[in-house]
């Protein structure tokens, strides 16, 4: 070898290590040359999960080889296309934007893919769930008699608790304890009134009103489930359904709805130009002499929700707002349109609200609010998914699954379509809705696996 030919190799050398060197920190500390950019960026990474897990996944259409979990490293920072396939379930996909030197996490809960069954035919005219959906209370009514019948997920047989009068169902409410042992019936218009059963047909039922000796205006549950509620125009009592006896526990004119929790009882009294919320303890014997006043508010049709929340819900139905306050002084938090809500402990917006049109997800420790979706079509129900990170949603014909991240596309998948849906709930331990419909010929109770 010459000694030109020497030193032309030592300058290769050294301009190749001068070259690549940089090249090579450059690579290793997540940096890429862009060519639409025509520059060097840092790279970004997507963290990819889904229930459930092991899915297919595509990224910008490509099928990629692994399946959830899954990370996408050394990706420039653009908008992706990511997309989730497994068989059984509906895809899931989003658009997502990486960033230089970031991860970007993306959750995709899908739907399975799969048909209604009819669990239990029947003509429900008026139906309600418990709350883990392994309990139906329905009016069934086929034009020749009416009646309350309940069928639990656990027995094979219907238990039927009442026979009514044909068309009963058209303005009743029924409303399961929480403890799923018994169920109030209320009549809306005609002769108004409120029987409680034993949901499983072991004892007679209770007539609310014969008990308290007051028409009772309307009722609810305990948060246990051990007494039912009774609002009359001479005051709140705590009825015992199983010894069919009442406690006047909180007396008084005015009273628009209660609310107990535990032994403590909150109400709303209607004044002249105002509301009040008032709290008081119940004993055994009644109420404590004082209730306490915790907030006045605006005249308005104020009525509590009986969701498990750590929050007083009231739904404030002429402005169309559902509204949080503190329990111990009753202090407004947050307020969110809606006239029905539902609450997941847990979830990054664990308030979920719903009025006709639209649905809404809020935060009320934080006062932030997302909207799911709006719609032309009637809202009748809503429902949170086990994960948080989607809602079921029922309008008069069908029921729909619709994803809470807001990137885009919304993934929302229709579950059931029928002649017409009544109530429906959510059994996350089993992975099925439970709901009341029509399609053809087939009515009654329905199961469908998400």
């Amino acid at each position: 070898m010459t000694r030109f030919l020497r030193r032309a190799l030592t300058v290769f050398f050294i301009l190749a290590f001068c070259i690549t060197t940089p090249l090579v920190v450059l690579y290793t500390s997540g940096y890429s040359y862009s060519w639409k950019k025509h520059r060097v960026e840092k790279t970004g990474i997507i963290h990819a999960v889904t229930t459930p897990a092991k899915a297919a996944i595509l990224l910008n259409g490509e099928t990629q080889a692994g399946t959830t979990p899954y990370d996408f490293t050394r990706l420039l920072p653009e908008e992706y296309r990511v997309r989730f396939e497994a068989p059984g379930y509906f895809p899931w996909e989003k658009n997502v934007a990486v960033t230089s030197g970031e991860t970007t996490f993306v959750t995709g809960t899908m739907v399975k893919d799969a048909l209604p069954e009819l669990r239990f035919p029947a003509t429900p005219t008026a139906s309600a769930f418990t709350d883990d959906a392994h309990g139906a209370a329905m009016i069934t009514d086929d034009g020749a008699r009416a009646m309350l019948v309940v069928q639990r997920s656990d027995r094979a047989a219907a238990v039927t608790l009442a026979s009514l009068p044909t068309g009963a169902g058209r303005d009743a409410v029924i409303t399961w304890a929480p403890d799923a042992a018994h169920v109030l019936l209320a009549h809306r218009s005609g002769t108004p009134g409120v029987m409680a059963y034993d949901a499983l047909g072991n004892a007679p039922s209770a007539d609310l009103s014969a008990i308290t000796g007051n028409r009772v205006i309307t009722a609810s549950w305990s948060d246990d489930g051990s007494r039912a509620i009774a609002v009359t125009a001479r005051g709140v009592y705590a009825v015992d359904p199983v010894t069919r006896t009442a406690v006047a526990a909180v007396p008084g004119l005015g009273i628009r709805d209660a609310l107990m929790q535990g032994r403590t009882a909150y109400v709303l009294r209607a004044g002249e130009d105002a509301v009040t919320l008032e709290r008081t303890t119940v004993s055994s014997t009644g109420p404590s002499p004082v209730p306490d006043v915790l907030a006045t508010l605006p005249s308005g049709g104020y009525r509590f929700l009986h969701r498990a929340s750590p929050y007083l819900l009231l739904a404030e139905d002429v402005r169309g707002r559902i509204i949080a306050l503190s329990p111990s002084d009753g202090s407004r938090l947050d307020d969110v349109n809606g006239s029905d809500a539902r609450w997941l402990a847990g979830a990054k917006y664990p308030l979920l609200a719903w009025n006709d049109f639209e649905i809404t997800v809020a935060n009320p420790a934080s006062r932030t609010h997302q909207l799911v979706t709006r719609l032309s079509t009637p809202i009748t129900g809503c429902a949170w998914h086990p994960s948080g990170e989607s809602v079921f949603y029922a309008t008069p014909t069908g029921i729909v699954n619709v994803d809470l991240d807001p990137r885009e596309p919304k993934n929302a998948y229709e579950l059931a379509k029928f002649t017409s849906v009544g109530a429906f709930a959510v059994d996350g331990a089993a992975g099925l809705l439970r709901f009341t419909g029509e399609v053809g010929n087939g009515k009654g109770l329905y199961e469908r696996a998400f």
